[in-house]
């Protein structure tokens, strides 16, 4: 269980979260949002049931599923109510504001994934996390499109994740917010 709140509160932390009504979310969700599917049989089957006992599931592939299809509302929300995007549609770079290189590099940034990790599955992972907050968000009847819009813009500048075309990660992080070593959400695994 300790590794539950460690990886929890890690997130949180690292995603700007601490402060927010986010910050209720129990850690026990953001933990199982970074297993995949091997990494949860991989567990103790006592592991696994508790985890099934209080999220509804055992690894990140539901929330994923989920948080695929949030993400594409809340990037559709913030190219249409910002005009410089949505007047410059055009410019975006197609399926680049949507794809896994994209999600791995902001998971990268902010050290969620370590560099060997298959670039799918820490794309799934950061799908996951925003499924997690949605499904807490939708569960408390709040805004949640527009809350996991003001929170993601809030740690990655997304609008410049949309018309860049580089493919580096550098330019996503905003602010000088610190973090773990690189690779340490490793450990807790």
């Amino acid at each position: 269980m300790e590794n539950i709140d460690r990886v929890g509160k890690h997130i949180k932390s690292v995603l700007k979260m601490n402060g927010t009504l986010l910050e209720n979310i129990p850690n026990v969700y953001f933990y199982t949002a970074m297993l995949s599917r091997d990494e949860s049989r991989k567990l103790p089957a006592t592991m696994r049931r508790y985890l099934i006992q209080e999220t509804g599931y055992s690894d990140y592939e539901t929330f994923e599923f989920v948080g695929d299809a949030v993400y594409e509302l809340v990037m559709a929300e913030i190219i249409y109510r910002n005009p410089i995007l949505n007047m410059t549609s055009k410019n975006i770079v197609g399926n680049h504001a949507r794809s896994n290189h994209l999600f791995s590099c902001l998971m990268q940034s902010k050290n969620l994934c370590s560099l060997t990790m298959p670039q799918k599955e820490c794309a799934d992972k950061f799908e996951a996390i925003v499924g997690v907050v949605y499904t807490a968000l939708e569960a408390g009847n709040y805004d949640s499109v527009s809350i996991i819009g003001q929170w993601l813009t809030s740690v990655w500048d997304l609008e410049q994740a949309y018309t860049s075309r580089t493919n580096t990660c550098d330019h996503l992080v905003k602010g000088n917010g610190t973090t773990l070593p690189k690779h340490e959400i490793d450990q807790f695994f």
